[in-house]
């Protein structure tokens, strides 16, 4: 059944354990959390402190991104997540 996940970076473990349904577009593949440090003459650097790899696939999807599972635009995912999500609901046993 399709599932809204707040944070991406729970989307690839949720896809790659068949826990959810990824509906929508390609995240921009910002995997690796960081910080910015101070470097001389004032400038500011921005340096990687992690990097986080999917449990499943032993992979990390910083550059190349996550894919959905049902690619479709942004401002249709949610349409398309419902119209999924009442399908799946339809082929329930019931109780």
């Amino acid at each position: 059944m399709p599932t809204t996940v707040p944070q991406p970076s729970r989307s690839p473990t949720l896809k790659n354990a068949r826990r959810a349904t990824l509906v929508g577009e390609a995240t921009e593949g910002a995997a690796n959390p960081g910080r910015e440090f101070a470097a001389a003459d004032g400038l500011v650097v921005f340096v990687p402190t992690a990097s986080p790899l999917n449990p499943i696939s032993h992979a990390n999807w910083e550059g190349s991104g996550v894919t959905p599972n049902v690619a479709t635009p942004a401002a249709k995912a949610l349409d398309v997540a419902l119209e999924l999500a009442h399908k799946a609901a339809a082929h329930m046993p019931s109780r």
